[in-house]
């Protein structure tokens, strides 16, 4: 489907998150796709969530996905990560050395909100 609408509105779409498993593990991956429709890049969540605070919350995302291993870079100028990854330098620093011209960050979090 996001694939369709890209192509019919020709745009690039970055596709939330999906779980994706290869070679028996699972990865947080979000897709992207370009105004042809063609699927551009499969981006795996590079910085896993994980949380420990003691009487108030506990939560590790590394428990169920397996951390990607590089940032992803796509030719349309956009360069991606998943929720507070940005705070981490390799993302911005390979998106200045690409030229990249926006970021697109994902950010869903399983977390409720109080």
């Amino acid at each position: 489907m996001l694939s369709e609408v890209a192509h019919n509105k020709g745009i690039t779409i970055v596709g939330g998150s999906i779980p994706e498993q290869c070679g028996g593990r699972l990865y947080n991956t979000s897709c992207i796709f370009g105004t042809d429709g063609e699927l551009l890049a499969e981006h795996r969540k590079v910085h896993l969530f994980d949380i420990n605070a003691p009487g108030d919350i506990s939560f590790k995302e590394s428990d169920n996905f397996t951390s990607g291993d590089r940032p992803t870079v796509v030719d349309t100028v956009t360069n991606m990560s998943f929720s507070s990854t940005s705070q981490f330098g390799e993302i911005i620093e390979t998106a200045v050395h690409e030229e990249t011209t926006v970021i697109a960050e994902v950010n869903y979090s399983m977390i409720p909100l109080r």
